[in-house]
């Protein structure tokens, strides 16, 4: 279970911050703490709780609002990672990248130690509105801050898994829903989902629990994918090619520039595909694989908790 904004509380004899332990379950907090938050309620805003059945080693992390474990999982390693971004102007920019930069260097690190096939799992409240995952209502204004998101997703090959437009959070009012909680995750758990959606359950808070469940074995390959090679793209052809998409009619309103926008994006991400070839795999890149495994099937569940007065803004 990965959860955004614990409760969190001082440990009766340490004084620590610390989060409720359950039997059965191991929790993986940030061992680095907010020295500046306003209280130890807000000294960290990540954290896994991890099944005893699980085979699972704690990743260390360099943000508070970051948590990581590793789940062995028969022949394949799956990286889980809870993440959670503030919204306070004029910081939220910085706070964004500097979060995205340590789940990405995470990713990395465990790449690079593994020699088996790597699943990454990324989930929790980003708060950052995008048309991409919440669908074409998200106001242009409010999408304004979400390309660092967007550019690791394209860097780590990672998809959003929602249903897009899904509402993940509103006010207690009930107004201003919106998506801003993502689960999002490698080519190997995508291909093995077997369903990712809002729970039916309401556990109290502002924000709605994520369910994602997915199907093994996982005989999938999974090697890295390969990258585009550019130097070798016939460049000449490809803007004739783009030149040649059709030009839009008048637009007028909002929702008729997001659809050509979307558009658009969907011819060059064609032209992409068709004209530009994929790189050679690195001599010393670590193989992949068929890697199956027993049927069952592994769930996660991404929690957020009430949202705390003082301490972030949707």
């Amino acid at each position: 279970m990965c959860i955004s904004e614990p409760y969190i509380f001082a440990h009766p004899r340490t004084g620590e911050p610390t989060v409720n332990q359950h039997s059965g379950w191991t929790t993986i907090t940030p061992k680095t703490y907010n020295q500046e938050a306003s209280s130890v309620r807000f000294s960290f805003r990540a954290a896994i709780w991890v099944s005893d059945r699980i085979k699972h080693q704690e990743v260390e992390t360099t943000s508070s609002d970051v948590a990581a474990v590793t789940l062995q999982v028969e022949s394949a390693l799956l990286l889980l990672i809870s993440i959670y971004v503030p919204y306070k102007r004029p910081q939220e920019e910085i706070d964004l990248q500097e979060r995205i930069a340590c789940a990405q260097d995470i990713i990395q690190k465990t790449r690079e130690k593994t020699d088996s096939a790597l699943h990454v799992y990324v989930g929790g409240d980003l708060n950052r509105h995008s048309n991409v995952w919440g669908g074409k209502e998200v106001a242009p204004d409010r999408r304004k801050d979400d390309w660092p998101i967007l550019q690791f997703m394209v860097e780590e090959e990672l998809d959003s898994m929602l249903p897009r437009g899904t509402i993940t959070f509103s006010h207690n009012n009930g107004l201003h829903p919106t998506t801003i909680d993502l689960v999002l995750v490698s080519p190997g758990l995508q291909a093995a989902m077997i369903q990712c959606k809002t729970s039916d359950t309401d556990h109290g808070g502002d924000h709605r629990v994520i369910e994602a469940r997915f199907q093994m074995p996982w005989e999938i390959r999974t090697t890295r994918r390969l990258g585009r090679n550019y130097d070798k793209a016939d460049w000449g052809n490809i803007c004739k090619a783009v030149s040649i998409i059709p030009r839009p009619r008048q637009i007028s309103t909002k929702e008729q520039l997001n659809d050509e926008a979307e558009r658009f994006v969907e011819a060059i991400t064609q032209i992409v595909a068709d004209k530009i070839p994929y790189a050679k795999p690195h001599p010393n890149a670590k193989g992949g694989g068929h890697h199956p495994s027993r049927h069952s099937s592994l769930h996660f569940h991404l929690y957020g908790t009430r949202r705390q007065n003082g301490e972030g803004e949707t």
